[in-house]
């Protein structure tokens, strides 16, 4: 029995420490991002790339709208991003060579080939949040979905998520567009009268400084799960 509470406790330890690392690598990362991006404004740079997408897009809408499936900034490696512009059919290099000559530094632009197009993705996920009845007759929770243009999917989440429920819904809604995860209920243990009153108060920064909890509690989440799974 002492051998198992001195376990327990260094397991307690080493979660906690591991917790602690993780939450100020996070902090780490978000203030020296803030230090970039007040160094760019500085500099008169533009970190959406604003100039650089409309001029590509324009270009894409002229000579290669069939093709064209969707746009993102990928900060994987880099705080001020690439320009990711995603088609369902090979681009000539021709076709390249114009649009990487379009963009302006700092600016960098990448392509890649994907299967959907980020409308097709749109009318996937309408067609699935028109269905939660069904997931009410399965006894299933339908907690969220959304278009995932870096994976090019429909993200489904769902409780319980059990070894039947994924293959479920996938018989139902097909495989080939969508990717079902375990939903998360996040419950805040907040009544529900004094948060409605203090919604009420909630301007846009507050409201922003919440979303930044979650996202960091969702982290954590994710973090344990691989941890302990």
């Amino acid at each position: 029995m002492k051998l198992f509470v001195m376990n327990l406790s260094l397991t307690s330890v080493i979660v906690c420490t591991l917790l602690t690392l993780f939450i100020n690598d996070l902090q780490a990362h978000a203030d020296d991002f803030t230090d970039n991006v007040i160094e760019w404004e500085k500099e008169g740079v533009d970190l959406n790339h604003t100039e650089s997408t409309e001029i590509v897009l324009a270009y894409i809408n002229d000579h290669l709208s069939d093709s064209f499936a969707s746009m993102h900034i990928d900060r994987t490696d880099n705080d001020l991003g690439l320009l990711v512009f995603s088609f369902i059919n090979p681009i000539d290099k021709a076709h390249k060579e114009e649009m990487e000559q379009l963009v302006k530094e700092p600016t960098d632009i990448i392509f890649r080939n994907v299967d959907y197009t980020e409308q097709a993705l749109s009318e996937k996920q309408a067609e699935i949040d028109a269905e939660w009845t069904w997931f009410e007759e399965k006894g299933i929770s339908l907690l969220h979905t959304g278009v995932d243009i870096i994976g090019n999917q429909v993200e489904i989440g769902v409780l319980p998520y059990t070894n039947e429920t994924p293959q479920l819904i996938y018989d139902e809604f097909g495989e080939d567009m969508i990717h079902v995860v375990e939903g998360q209920e996040i419950d805040l243990l907040v009544n529900e009268s004094n948060l409605s009153a203090k919604n009420d108060h909630l301007n846009e920064a507050e409201a922003n400084e919440v979303k930044d909890e979650h996202s960091i509690f969702q982290h954590v989440l994710n973090f344990l799960r691989q941890l302990f799974g």
